[in-house]
C-alpha cells in the first residue's frame, strides 16, 4: 500500500520511535483485553486469543449500549403516559411526574454516556 499524497508529496513513513510506541500500545492493550478475557469469560471457556477477546468486549458493549437505551425510552415512555393522560382528562400524580423527572435525570447521564464526544469540563460526571 503506497502512502497517501499530499499536494503530490509522499507522507514519510513512520519512524522507529513510533512504530515501536505502536507496539507498546498494541500489547498493552491485548494485555488489557486477556485480562478482561480471564476476569469475565464463563468457567471453561476457550482459552484467550485477541479475537475472542475483542468479540467478548463487543458483546459486553453492545449489551451495555442497548441497556442505556432502554433508560433513555424509559422517559420516553413515562412522558407519553403523562401526556396520554392530560389528553384524556385524567389526573397526572406528582409520583408520576417525578417519576418521569428521575427517568429524565438518567436519560440525560445515559446519553452522555453515549455520546462519542468527551464529557464537557462541567458535567456531573468529571466533578465527581
Amino acid at each position: 500500500m503506497e502512502p497517501k499524497s499530499t499536494l503530490g508529496l509522499k507522507t514519510l513513513p513512520k519512524t522507529i520511535e513510533q512504530h515501536e510506541a505502536d507496539e507498546k500500545r498494541i500489547a498493552e492493550t491485548l494485555k488489557q483485553v486477556e485480562a478482561y478475557w480471564n476476569d469475565i469469560a464463563p468457567y471453561g471457556a476457550p482459552q484467550f486469543d485477541a479475537g475472542r477477546g475483542m468479540e467478548l468486549l463487543l458483546f459486553d458493549a453492545n449489551r451495555y449500549r442497548d441497556g442505556l437505551n432502554r433508560v433513555i425510552a424509559k422517559a420516553q415512555e413515562q412522558e407519553a403516559l403523562i401526556k396520554h393522560r392530560e389528553n384524556n382528562g385524567q389526573e397526572v400524580s406528582d409520583a408520576d411526574r417525578q417519576r418521569w423527572f428521575a427517568y429524565l435525570e438518567a436519560a440525560h447521564i445515559a446519553q452522555d454516556a453515549l455520546s462519542p464526544n468527551p464529557p464537557a469540563e462541567n458535567s456531573e460526571t468529571t466533578q465527581q
